[in-house]
């Protein structure tokens, strides 16, 4: 009857109209505190503008809601940052994208992973692991679109460490050595893919 196919009508906006809102806070960030890896709530990066040429760099649980393309090309992660790809790109076409001092640990929880690509570079072409560093891939990619003079993707320096437990580095090139990865430090590798470099 008319008051059955009213009701019937009513339930069905309001599906569509609680569908819209959660489509669009997923899309804004708004969803922030739903975001976690093992228990920890993680905190949303790049849904203002300045954040999209940044990356985070002080004591914190940060994912992507959108691509970032940092002007700041050397940025020493003082602190321990996590860092969720969440299926994003971040992209820097000058320069390694985080210069590591401290503790840098990197992850993505998507089907298809975002990215982290880096370009030209004297050493590590996306990430230098410094004599105080610590890199801990879990996800995502690693790769670059320039050239460095060692390390394509990433420069361990001596003193520094790096532990794969997940995720690819690939597509890197330098012209000394180490076309993906170059280590003066401590390398360990638990899981994840190393694909062949190319050196010049």
């Amino acid at each position: 009857d008319a008051n059955s196919a009213q009701a019937v009508q009513t339930h069905t906006n309001a599906i569509n109209t609680a569908l819209t809102a959660f489509n669009a806070a997923l899309q804004t960030g708004t969803m922030a505190d739903n975001h976690s890896h093992e228990g920890v709530k993680w905190t949303a990066w790049g849904d203002d503008v300045e954040e999209q040429t940044t990356l985070p760099t002080t004591n914190g649980h940060y994912y992507l809601v959108d691509h970032i393309n940092p002007t700041e090309h050397r940025i020493s992660a003082g602190a321990e940052v996590y860092l969720c790809l969440n299926g994003y790109h971040v992209t820097c076409a000058d320069n390694n994208i985080y210069s590591v001092v401290r503790k840098l640990h990197i992850y993505d929880c998507t089907d298809v992973p975002g990215t982290v690509s880096g370009g030209d570079s004297t050493n590590g072409g996306t990430v230098y692991v410094g004599n105080t560093g610590t890199m801990t891939l879990h996800g995502g990619v690693l790769t670059a679109s320039g050239t460095a003079q060692s390390g394509g993707v990433v420069y361990i320096a001596a003193g520094g460490t790096m532990e794969m437990h997940g995720g690819v580095i690939t597509g890197g090139n330098a012209t000394n050595y180490g076309g993906n990865v170059s280590n003066f430090g401590t390398f360990k590798l638990v899981g994840g893919t190393i694909e062949k470099g190319s050196t010049s």
